[in-house]
């Protein structure tokens, strides 16, 4: 039973050293958003059966052949994130960041072709936001249970030399744990881990999912298009999280409070491939398909700790830092598969189109490589284990985008839903209600201005650290509210 017991707690201390990876940073670079531009967001996102609108380059690259001049475009969004927390029976606190972003920016060109069928080989360059990741969360409430615990966990049966730097070494030198018996079974000044102690949490998370492209679409005879995209992905994400525990009720004999604060930051860039084709059944109704290679991510984590302890009696505590760890990584998402239908339609001086389109992709294919600069058996050991995780925790999801649009001479209205499906196999840690959009737009001869409102609400569960029995981690419920309005501005050239 020792044996066993020792094993665990060394696989579980790999888990952490040196290492910022996690479940969810496969689903963050995975969960992508098909929409850029304020028609494809009027619309749900579903624009890759009728084409012809700058974003579809990143979802059926077919849809850029339809454009009959060349064209530029540039998208501005302000989407606002709010978010409602709570842990316990704690009462519900409330976080909201809204920043200004650039949607996309791009050129399409298109080239008639002195051939007889060939009746347009397009290219465009551009770049397209498929997801940002800015958002505030606060709670705070009391809870049986400790943080202390998980700095123990982490330590026991490590000498002071093998001791975490981000967590375990911090905990030691703050004097938050202490090793009295000299057993390297380290102690703290909870009696059980069943005290009732004060726990709060901000969190700020900012960045985005940004995705160079360039593309090349052909339109055969009227009937049939194509086209290639070559997509590079940029990642620009950094997360803050300062905890706290506090002995309100003094019943923890020489503990006062502490704060733990973490730190990431995440850079890189990629690279994917795209095919897509449009087949018009009759010049009315058409079908599309497309499918997408897995985007090969090339990442650096930057990742620090910090711990401050204050003990009963003293107004100044004992403060220490880790160092900076940078940990360079790939990361590969999964395969995309979509198909899509549309029609085109007309009610006297009202003309438009209903498209509709769905997505397959199964986020349980997401593939971590942390050995790509190390021999290290304790990297090859957190690979394997991280990537067992993913098969085991993560699913298959389908997701469904409809979406139609009115016009009437230079004006345009449009309404669009879309649901997306849970990348997690256990659905209490990601419900995705809804997305519901609407916009309007001016069409005039050399220019247009599209704008649109999307809003959707997720529930999520949070876990601010982990035990070895999961019986015993926290859980934070989260609900946030994500609205964006986008205003694009095209011109033909």
């Amino acid at each position: 039973m020792k044996e066993v017991y020792f094993t665990t707690i060394i696989s579980f201390s790999f888990f952490i050293l040196g290492h910022s990876q996690s479940l969810d940073d496969a689903v963050r670079y995975s969960l992508l958003n098909s929409s850029s531009t304020a028609r494809s967001i009027g619309v749900g996102g579903s624009m890759s059966p009728l084409g012809a609108d700058i974003s579809v380059a990143n979802t059926n690259p077919a849809g850029i052949a339809e454009f009959k001049k060349s064209e530029f475009v540039l998208g501005l969004g302000l989407p606002t994130n709010s978010t409602d927390a709570t842990i316990g029976l704690a009462d519900q606190q409330n976080e909201k960041t809204s920043r200004l972003t650039l949607n996309t920016l791009g050129v399409v060109f298109a080239y008639r072709p002195n051939a007889p069928k060939m009746r347009n080989i397009n290219m465009s360059f551009g770049v397209n936001q498929l997801a940002h990741f800015n958002q505030t969360l606060f709670y705070g409430g009391a809870t049986p249970g400790t943080r202390v615990e998980r700095f123990l966990e982490v330590s026991n049966l490590r000498t002071l030399d093998e001791l975490d730097p981000f967590e375990g070494g911090l905990a030691y030198d703050t004097e938050l744990i202490s090793d009295q018996n000299q057993d390297f079974f380290y102690e703290s000044d909870f009696r059980t881990f069943e005290e009732e102690v004060y726990k709060e949490e901000f969190i700020e998370r900012s960045g985005s999912y940004n995705e160079l492209f360039m593309n090349f679409a052909a339109n055969y005879d009227n009937k049939i298009s194509f086209g290639l995209t070559l997509g590079i992905p940029i990642i620009n994400y950094s997360e803050t999280k300062n905890y706290l525990e506090a002995d309100d009720f003094e019943i923890i004999p020489n503990f006062l409070d502490y704060i733990f604060t973490q730190n990431l930051s995440t850079t890189g860039g990629g690279i994917n491939i795209k095919l897509g084709a449009i087949y018009k059944i009759t010049p009315k109704v058409r079908i599309s398909g497309a499918i997408h290679s897995p985007s090969w991510l090339f990442l650096t984590d930057e990742f620090s700790t910090g711990l401050d302890f204050r003990v009963e009696g003293e107004e100044i505590g004992m403060a220490r830092e880790s160092p900076l760890s940078e940990f360079e990584y790939r990361l590969q998402t999964p395969w995309r598969a979509f198909g899509g239908v549309g029609m085109i339609y007309s009610l006297g001086d009202i003309k438009g189109f209903i498209n509709g389109e769905v997505e397959y992709v199964d986020y349980s294919n997401a593939n971590f490589d942390v050995t790509i600069n190390s021999n290290d058996p304790i990297d090859q050991f957190f690979e394997e284990d991280l990537n067992n995780e993913i098969d085991q925790s993560l699913t298959n999801a389908i997701n469904i985008r409809l979406g139609t649009e009115l016009a009437y001479k230079k004006y345009r209205l449009r309404v669009g839903a879309a649901q997306m499906g849970s990348p997690y196999a256990n659905t209490n840690l990601l419900d995705l209600d809804p997305q519901l959009s609407a916009g309007i737009g001016w069409r005039g001869s050399k220019i247009y201005f599209d704008l649109a409102y999307s809003t959707q609400s997720q529930d999520r569960e949070y876990t601010p650290y982990r035990l070895l029995d999961a019986s015993f981690n926290q859980t934070v419920n989260t609900k946030s509210n994500r609205n964006l309005i986008s205003l694009t501005f095209g011109i033909k050239i």
